[in-house]
């Protein structure tokens, strides 16, 4: 990775998106336990998880609140260990509006997907495993090559790229669609990595097209179709890394991107 790419993906501390998230996720999980308390988990069954009753009864909401609520400290801390370690890296491509975007239309489709394929008379569907999903899919997608190290049996460590981890659990997910045992809403993670995956493959695809006649380095000057011009400054530069850390990086034209790694090979 070039000193420019680790000033862009290696910025240490949590992405504002992620950290909102994060606090909102947790607080509302507080609130879930409190509010079932005094209302004997209709707060949870009836309100706020989905249920394929609730929402033939106009409980719509159901389809954004349920991936803010969690069936115990397991449930939440493993997907909000998945936001944490995850998120901010996407969150730095997508920019906050998009990466939120993407969160909360992978939970939406993952709980469309539960509706649709979940037996009748079940639990209701709650949890962030489907933005999870989606999460992990798009950063497959951004980052196939990453190490990524997990504790099998929660004992022995396993290192595997970041493609091959998501291409597992997808298969996992696939296998286990139509078991009707436990309380892992499967066709909501399905639903979830679905969307992650389509549209982080969409948006690297856009990145990656190129627009006109792209810019080719040339001694000390670049060649753009008939025209000469001077390499970029440092001050375009750190404006269109400013950029990329409010807006993300497909935010960026073809011409800031060559400009980019015009800047990345002459570091």
């Amino acid at each position: 990775m070039s000193l420019m790419e680790r000033r862009i993906h290696g910025r240490p501390g949590l992405m504002p998106v992620v950290k909102i998230l994060l606090i909102v996720t947790i607080g509302m999980f507080i609130i879930q336990i409190l509010a079932d308390g005094v209302t004997g988990q209709a707060f949870t069954w009836e309100i706020f998880g989905l249920s394929f009753a609730g929402v033939m009864n106009g409980r719509i909401w159901q389809f954004v609140t349920y991936m803010f609520l969690h069936g115990g400290i397991l449930h939440i801390l493993f997907n909000m260990m998945g936001l944490f370690f995850f998120g901010s890296d996407v969150e730095r491509v997508l920019g906050p509006k998009r990466f939120l975007s993407l969160y909360l239309v992978g939970g939406v489709v993952g709980g469309i997907g539960w509706i649709v394929l979940a037996p009748s008379g079940v639990a209701p569907c709650i949890g962030a495993s489907g933005a999870i999903f989606a999460l992990l899919a798009a950063f497959a997608v951004f980052y196939p090559n990453r190490p990524i190290t997990l504790l099998l049996f929660y004992v022995v460590p396993v290192t595997m790229k970041a493609r091959t981890l998501v291409i597992i659990l997808g298969l996992i997910t696939l296998f286990s669609l139509y078991q009707t045992s436990g309380n892992v809403a499967h066709a909501a993670h399905l639903g979830g990595g679905i969307v992650g995956l389509a549209y982080a493959l969409m948006l690297r695809r856009g990145m990656g097209r190129p627009v006109g006649q792209g810019w080719r380095g040339s001694g000390n000057t670049w060649n753009r179709g008939s025209k000469t011009v001077a390499p970029p400054t440092r001050e375009e530069i750190d404006s269109i890394l400013d950029k990329v850390s409010s807006r993300g990086i497909g935010s960026l034209t073809a011409t800031e991107r060559e400009m980019l790694k015009e800047a990345s090979r002459r570091r």
